[in-house]
C-alpha cells in the first residue's frame, strides 16, 4: 500500500493506493484524526521510557516536532532542498493540523516525580 496526498483546487487529501488496486480518498483532516486516534500509542513501560529519556538526552530527537518517531516528521509538508544536505526552504503544516500518532514526546517520558 501506498500513500500519497493529493490537492484538488485549495482542498488536500490522503490517497491510499491498494496492493489489489483500490484507491481510497480521505480528506486530510479527517486522516489527522483518525491517525491520532488509531496511532495512540499504548501506555509506555518503565524501561521504554527511560530508553526515550536516553535518546532525548543524546539530542536524538526530531528538529522539526521535537519527538522521536521512525518516519519522515509529519509535521513538515514540504522541503526544498539547496543540495544533498541543506534545505533551502522548509514548510510546516498548521499547528494541530498534522497527525501526531507515533511520536513520542519529552512530555510522554518525563511525566514521573524525582525520587
Amino acid at each position: 500500500m501506498s500513500v500519497s496526498v493529493a490537492v484538488i483546487g485549495r482542498y488536500r487529501y490522503v490517497v491510499l493506493d491498494g496492493d489489489n488496486g483500490q484507491q481510497i480518498i480521505i480528506p486530510l483532516e479527517e486522516w489527522s484524526r483518525l491517525a491520532d486516534q488509531v496511532g495512540a500509542e499504548p501506555e509506555l513501560t518503565a524501561e521504554q521510557k527511560k530508553g526515550y529519556r536516553e535518546q532525548f538526552a543524546a539530542e536524538k530527537q526530531c528538529v522539526h516536532c521535537g519527538g522521536l518517531h521512525l518516519r519522515a516528521c509529519p509535521r513538515v509538508r514540504r522541503i526544498v532542498w539547496r543540495n544533498k544536505e541543506e534545505p533551502a526552504e522548509i514548510e510546516y503544516w498548521a499547528s494541530g493540523r498534522w497527525p501526531e500518532g507515533g511520536i513520542i514526546f519529552p512530555e510522554d517520558v518525563y511525566d514521573e516525580e524525582p525520587g
